[in-house]
C-alpha cells in the first residue's frame, strides 16, 4: 500500500503548503520515502519542465528535512507527489517515486500505488531494463510502446496495463511537463479521489483517499475556508482521465480500458462517485486488506483463492505464468485441458 497525491491549478503559497500537508498526511500509506515532482516553468519562460526530489524518508522527515520547500521556491501548475511502502526493491532514494521516465519529447515523471509484479515478464515482452522495483519496469513499459502523441501514450497504457492486469492492481499518476498535461487511472482495487478547489482559488487536488485530503486540509485550516466548498468524486476504475494546465484544469475523462474479464464485474459494479463532506471521514480503500496480501479469483471456479495459494497460467495455453490468471492448484488441470495445454 502507497500514497499518491497531486495538484493542477495556479501556483501559489497555499497550493504549496496543502501539497506540504499532504506529504506528511499520506504517510499513512506507506513511510518508507517521500517524493514530489513538478511541471515547473523557468523563469521568463513558459515552457515546462520536470523536477523531481526524492528521498528514503518518511512524510514528516522529508518535510522536516526541508525537501518540501522545493513546493515554494518553483512555479508549477501540475504536480505529483508519492509516499512508499516498499514491497519491491531496496528502500533507498533510487527506488522511491516519482520515476523519471524517458520519452522522445522529454522526460515523464510517474508514480504507482499497488502491487504489480511479474516484473521479469513484463521487461522481457516490452524491450524494457527490468530495474529493482516493478511499478519502474511497468512505466518503463509504458514509455517505450508510446510514441509522440498523446493516442500514442492511451494505447501504450491500454496495452502494458492488460498485459500485467491478470495479477496487478494499481492506481497511477503520470505527468507530461511537454504536453502540459497530467493522466490518471486506477483498476477497482486501488482508490483515488478528485477534488475541486477552483472556486476557493486553489485548483484541482488528487489524493488516495479523502479521509487523507481531509486531515491535509484541516492542518492547514488556518489559511484555508471551510472544506465544505471543496467537491469531490472517486475515479471511475478502468478509465484514464487527463487534466490540462490551460487555466481551466478540467477532468476529462478520455479513454476506458479493455477490462480483464476477470475484474469486469468488480469495475462494472464500481463507477465514478461523488461525495459529501458530511462523510469526509470515509474510507475509500477498496480492499481492506493488510498490506501485501491479496485474493483472487479462480478463473476456473469463481471461488476465492490467496495470492499465496494461487497458481498462474497463460489464459490460452494453460501454461504456468508470472502474469496469468489465477486458479486453485486442483483447477489448473481442468484449466489446462480446457485450453489444449498440458497440466
Amino acid at each position: 500500500m502507497c500514497g499518491l497525491f497531486g495538484f493542477s491549478g495556479p501556483s501559489s503559497f497555499r497550493a504549496a503548503s496543502l501539497l506540504q500537508a499532504l506529504a506528511i498526511a499520506d504517510e499513512v500509506r506507506g513511510r518508507h520515502s517521500t517524493g514530489l515532482a513538478l511541471a515547473a516553468r523557468g523563469e521568463g519562460s513558459k515552457r515546462l519542465s520536470p523536477r523531481l526530489v526524492k528521498k528514503a524518508l518518511s512524510g514528516k522527515e522529508f518535510v522536516r528535512a526541508g525537501w518540501s520547500q522545493i513546493l515554494f521556491q518553483a512555479k508549477y501548475p501540475l504536480a505529483i507527489g508519492h509516499n512508499r511502502y516498499a514491497t519491491a526493491g531496496e528502500v533507498n532514494d533510487r527506488n522511491a517515486h516519482p520515476f523519471l521516465i524517458q520519452r522522445p519529447h522529454g522526460a515523464a515523471l510517474a508514480a504507482h500505488n499497488g502491487l504489480v509484479g511479474g516484473k521479469e515478464a513484463i521487461a522481457e515482452r516490452f524491450g524494457v531494463k527490468n530495474v529493482p522495483v516493478d511499478s519502474e519496469v511497468y512505466f518503463r513499459a509504458i514509455g517505450r510502446k508510446a510514441g509522440k502523441s498523446e493516442e500514442d501514450l492511451l494505447e501504450a497504457i491500454e496495452e502494458v496495463t492488460t498485459f500485467i492486469a491478470p495479477r496487478a492492481d494499481f492506481a497511477c499518476l503520470w505527468l507530461e511537463p511537454a504536453w502540459r498535461s497530467l493522466y490518471f487511472w486506477r483498476s477497482p482495487d486501488r482508490p483515488l479521489a478528485v477534488f475541486d478547489a477552483r472556486k476557493l482559488g486553489l485548483g484541482r487536488f488528487f489524493c488516495s483517499t479523502v479521509e487523507i485530503f481531509s486531515d491535509a486540509w484541516g492542518s492547514v485550516r488556518g489559511c484555508l475556508p471551510s472544506i465544505k466548498k471543496v467537491e469531490t468524486f472517486e475515479a471511475r476504475p478502468y478509465s484514464v482521465y487527463r487534466v490540462k494546465d490551460d487555466g481551466a484544469w478540467e477532468v476529462e475523462r478520455i479513454r476506458d480500458l479493455a477490462i480483464p474479464e476477470r475484474n469486469a464485474a468488480k469495475a462494472s459494479s464500481s463507477c465514478q462517485k461523488t461525495f459529501s463532506w458530511k462523510d469526509s471521514h470515509a474510507d475509500l480503500s477498496a480492499s481492506g486488506e493488510e498490506e501485501g496480501i491479496r485474493v483472487f479469483l479462480c478463473v476456473a471456479c469463481g471461488a476465492q483463492v490467496s495470492e499465496d495459494e494461487a497458481v498462474f497460467a497463460d489464459s490460452e495455453t494453460g501454461q504456468p505464468s508470472s502474469t496469468g490468471q489465477a486458479h486453485h492448484e486442483d483447477c489448473l488441470p481442468e484449466a489446462s485441458a480446457a485450453c489444449g495445454g498440458a497440466s
